[in-house]
């Protein structure tokens, strides 16, 4: 019987490796969850940032379009009249039957 209880009391060499797995994952997924949710770089921060960069953004081609022309973002976007304007005068983009010249300045 002292044999018996001896091989009992000792683990098994897989339940070892398993203990070790299982102790990596829940390491992994702790972090994981620390990153992603609990530290000053969780995905809701990013997400703020990116809402704000892309309305800075907007905002910036708003004042170089207003910069570069005497039309503003709004005039553009609502008058095709005006876009035809400014794309033809700063994009040099032509209908189909049209020839254009562009004459440049030394």
């Amino acid at each position: 019987m002292n044999a018996e209880t001896q091989t009992e009391q000792q683990p098994k060499p897989h339940r070892k490796f398993y203990n070790k797995w299982l102790y990596s994952l829940g390491l992994v997924v702790l972090s994981c969850a620390y990153i992603f949710l609990l530290s000053d770089s969780n995905i809701r921060h990013h997400k703020q940032l990116n809402q704000r960069t892309k309305m800075l953004e907007h905002e910036i081609a708003k004042v170089e379009n207003l910069t570069e022309n005497n039309y503003t973002y709004e005039e553009i976007s609502k008058s095709p009249k005006r876009l035809e304007q400014y794309v033809r005068e700063n994009l040099k983009m032509q209908r189909p039957e049209e020839d254009v010249f562009v004459i440049e300045y030394k």
